[in-house]
């Protein structure tokens, strides 16, 4: 629940909000307190706040050691051109790859990547993802595009941030930072939104026999986020 709530902050790129989160968790020191510190120095990184994100960081270290999730935070400002002097993209990979974190998550290759992209290394970014993300996984597919894009290879920049937007639907505001990109994206969501109002379309004239729909077409609609409508059919199915 507590990763599910800050995951929640980081969807909206609501920065403000996931620091507060952070530092109320982070004030009552609970193993997932590093988690927590994670989340918090990502949403100074945001802000543009590289002091206080190195404070927690360094805060973090302290506290709770070497957990998987305060290495990471560490990756994240020695990976960051606003660090000034800190900067060192070669020593925030070595500490990233050093990470042996959870298999099943995304955290550690999303992490990597981001560093990599920062310092234009977009082909290495896309091989550590392609090799090692989650496709499933918002960030994973986000950067994948983000590096495309950035590279020029605007279909396969296409492809990712669809898929993106389609698991999140406030990826257009991760595209801030990415010069052009939220062009992009703009010309994306309106692309999205145009197959979703003429799949309504069709589906609107077609004749049931009944009211049900399958589990296969509830899933679609929320899929398309159209979750109004997945509630009344799923009650009704």
């Amino acid at each position: 629940a507590l990763i599910n709530r800050f995951d929640g902050y980081l969807f909206r790129a609501d920065w403000d909000a996931l620091f507060e989160e952070g530092a109320r968790f982070l004030a009552t020191r609970p193993p997932a307190g590093s988690h927590a510190a994670f989340y918090q120095v990502r949403a100074l990184l945001e802000l543009g706040r590289i002091d206080e994100a190195r404070s927690v960081a360094d805060a973090a270290q302290r506290s709770f050691g070497a957990y998987v999730a305060t290495l990471l935070a560490r990756a994240l400002i020695l990976g960051a051109p606003a660090a000034g002097a800190e900067y060192d993209p070669v020593q925030a990979l070595a500490v990233a790859r050093a990470v042996v974190g959870p298999q099943n998550q995304a955290i550690v290759p999303n992490t990597i990547a981001r560093v990599l992209f920062l310092a234009a290394r977009g082909h290495e970014a896309i091989h550590e993802l392609e090799a090692h993300g989650r496709l499933t996984n918002f960030e994973t597919r986000f950067l994948l595009g983000a590096a495309h894009f950035r590279l020029g290879d605007l279909r396969s920049a296409r492809k990712h941030l669809i898929e993106a937007r389609r698991i999140n639907p406030y990826a257009a505001r991760h595209a801030e930072g990415v010069p052009g990109l939220p062009a992009f994206f703009a010309r994306l969501d309106r692309e999205i939104d145009g197959e979703s109002k003429s799949a309504d379309r069709r589906a609107l004239g077609e004749e049931r026999a009944t009211s049900q729909e399958t589990v296969a077409e509830i899933d679609t609609l929320v899929w398309r986020f159209q979750f109004d409508r997945a509630v009344k059919e799923y009650e009704r199915w």
